[in-house]
């Protein structure tokens, strides 16, 4: 099996990015064409837009570097102690990133579907949204569109920050970002044992 690693592709363009989702109207009016991922994302923060900076960044990482941000700001807004069935859906998210294979996206969409309103039953949802249908099971298969993961990680990464810091939370979306960023820039890769926010069973 080739090793498949987190190293980033070349960063794309903030606007090329935005070509893959609709921002919110006050985002956009941010947007020009000679602006980097990095400086658009910076900007939208220094204009308190830390939400639509969020939705950018999932949309702006591959599915796989998006579901790992997930999991680290999921770990760290369960921290120090977080409770069942978080860490089991957590575990199922972080098995995908590391091999995205079929049955561990199976295994992803169940703990996601037995925990769906924590922020690591979202991530292991988002996993889930990689493949497999978003239809009922009795129905024809609808596969999901190519950016719901990034849509899935995004609430993730919100809803995150609501449960660490709800009297705060500008400021914890803006220690995400800055989780987020490193992952784009290939500095937290998954392939890093030290870095797991779990222990995989």
């Amino acid at each position: 099996m080739a090793t498949v690693t987190s190293v980033p592709p070349e960063p794309a363009r903030a606007a090329e990015v935005c070509k893959r989702y609709e921002p919110r109207p006050e985002a956009r009016r941010l947007l020009r064409e000679d602006l980097s991922s990095e400086e658009y994302t910076a900007l939208l923060v220094e204009q308190h837009r830390e939400g639509d900076a969020v939705e950018f960044l999932a949309h702006e990482l591959t599915a796989r570097q998006a579901v790992w941000w997930g999991c680290l700001c999921a770990w760290e807004a369960a921290r120090p102690d977080p409770r069942r069935p978080e860490p089991d859906s957590l575990a199922a998210a972080v098995r995908w990133v590391e091999d995205s294979g079929e049955d561990n996206r199976l295994r992803a969409e169940a703990a996601g579907r037995a925990d769906p309103d924590t922020p690591a039953g979202c991530v292991a949802l988002a996993a889930a949204r990689t493949g497999g249908s978003v239809a009922p099971p009795d129905c024809p298969v609808v596969p999901p569109g190519p950016f719901l993961p990034a849509r899935t990680v995004s609430s993730a990464v919100r809803l995150a920050a609501a449960v660490a810091a709800p009297n705060n939370l500008a400021e914890k979306l803006r220690l995400y970002l800055r989780i987020g960023r490193e992952v784009a820039d290939g500095l937290l890769p998954w392939e890093a044992s030290a870095r797991r926010p779990v222990a995989v069973r």
